[in-house]
């Protein structure tokens, strides 16, 4: 992984080798073999090679290193170099001060944003196109539970609170909380709850 990362932050502007911590690298590759096992029974090292070959895995393991070296020190020159990895190489940005738990799952990842300052929970997924952002600069960011899905092109903007379970429809707009078990759909959404089986 080491000699794969260098590659990729070597296209970047100032880029530095000597940055890069390999217990940091290791501890970011464990936390992404971690989200993609939540949803894929995968062996490790199938998943790595995902990782490699720029496919979904890829911006979640990029993702966890930025947020690791973030929780450490916020102006680490190295934060820059893999903020221009995710959009250059990805398509995608995620912020590092939002903290996302395990079980993280991006799907077709181009074109997704997810702003600052969120906390997200387990085994949340997201598609092409989504927006997770604020209403103002200054945001404190969302709550969003456990097992939350976004479909492709939604978008979740303000200071909001998702339950557990929710599932926001594709190309919705979310502008207000959703409960927990709740399907949003529409522009501006509204939820329906979903029924037990």
């Amino acid at each position: 992984m080491y000699d794969f990362v260098n590659f990729i932050l070597s296209k970047s502007y100032k880029y530095n080798p000597r940055t890069l911590d390999i217990s940091t690298l290791k501890n970011a590759h464990e936390l992404c073999l971690l989200d993609v096992k939540y949803h894929y029974d995968l062996p490790s090292e199938v998943i790595t090679g995902k990782i490699q070959s720029n496919c979904n895995e890829l911006p979640i393991f990029l993702y966890r290193l930025g947020n690791l070296i973030f929780s450490k020190e916020q102006d680490h020159p190295l934060l820059a170099n893999i903020h221009w990895a995710l959009r250059e190489i990805c398509g995608c940005e995620l912020y590092f001060s939002t903290h996302i738990d395990e079980g993280f799952y991006i799907t077709h990842g181009l074109g997704t944003v997810i702003g600052s300052r969120n906390s997200i929970g387990k085994g949340f997924r997201i598609y092409q196109g989504c927006t997770i952002g604020h209403k103002i600069d200054a945001g404190k960011g969302c709550v969003i539970g456990n097992d939350v899905t976004m479909y492709s092109n939604s978008q979740i903007l303000g200071e909001l609170t998702i339950g557990d379970n929710a599932v926001i429809g594709s190309n919705s707009l979310v502008l207000n909380n959703v409960p927990a078990n709740s399907v949003a759909k529409g522009s501006p959404a509204k939820f329906n709850q979903i029924k037990n089986t």
